[in-house]
């Protein structure tokens, strides 16, 4: 029953409708778009009406239909989920390194796993590092920040780290890539409409601390 389903997710109904809601599409994600909807509409069926098996979610009716079509926009087959090795990636170009590598610090201090070119020197060597920054920037992290400049337009391999993130937006749909500026260069893929972060307004461990907040929103950040 869909219901027992979404009882593991939700701890027994002690959390927000917020973050039940969260649950049950990554658990849609998991299991598949058919096998995902077949359940649901199995508990529709047992309570009767979708605002029945809302109220027995503990869910307002909206909420149901907002999990739903989730469901509905889900690919045939279910993803595997596997947790990322870093919270978020770094992308940048060398000329602006020295306030990244500034983000970089404090990120660290806040217990953020953070993908910064420095600290995975070890790592990197001997690599392909083609191959390698694509699994990064695509597979491991699950943010990718996106330090926008004159300089970053240019570089091939900031090119490769963005276009490898915006294969994963893609499939994802949703806010993997952060966009941070230093300026107003048109970066491709990027949209004009996409909220970002003015960096000349913010000091690095000002934009630290709101990366740490977009990760993990309900965590208390000093």
């Amino acid at each position: 029953m869909v219901n027992e389903s979404h009882k593991k997710y939700t701890g027994g109904g002690q959390v927000s409708t917020g973050y039940r809601t969260l649950f049950w599409e990554t658990w849609g994600n998991v299991v598949g778009k058919d096998k995902a909807l077949e359940q649901l509409g199995h508990f529709v069926a047992d309570c009767g009406s979708k605002k029945q098996a809302a109220g027995a979610l503990g869910v307002s009716y909206a909420t149901l239909r907002k999990v739903e079509l989730s469901y509905q926009a889900l690919p045939e087959q279910p993803s595997v989920y596997v947790v990322p090795d870093y919270d978020v990636a770094l992308s940048f170009a060398g000329e602006d390194r020295s306030y990244v590598e500034e983000v970089a610090k404090y990120l660290i201090k806040l217990e953020v796993k953070v993908f910064y070119d420095k600290y995975a020197e070890v790592d990197l060597w001997g690599r392909n590092l083609y191959t390698h920054l694509d699994d990064v920037y695509q597979k491991k992290a699950n943010y990718v920040v996106i330090f926008i400049s004159q300089y970053y337009k240019d570089k091939l391999w900031t090119n490769h780290e963005r276009e490898s993130a915006q294969a994963r937006a893609f499939q994802e749909r949703r806010d993997y890539i952060l966009p941070a500026r230093f300026d107003q260069t048109e970066i491709p893929g990027i949209r004009t409409t996409t909220g970002y972060i003015d960096l000349n307004r913010k000091t690095p461990e000002e934009f630290a601390l709101l990366i740490a907040r977009k990760i993990g929103p309900n965590q208390e950040i000093e």
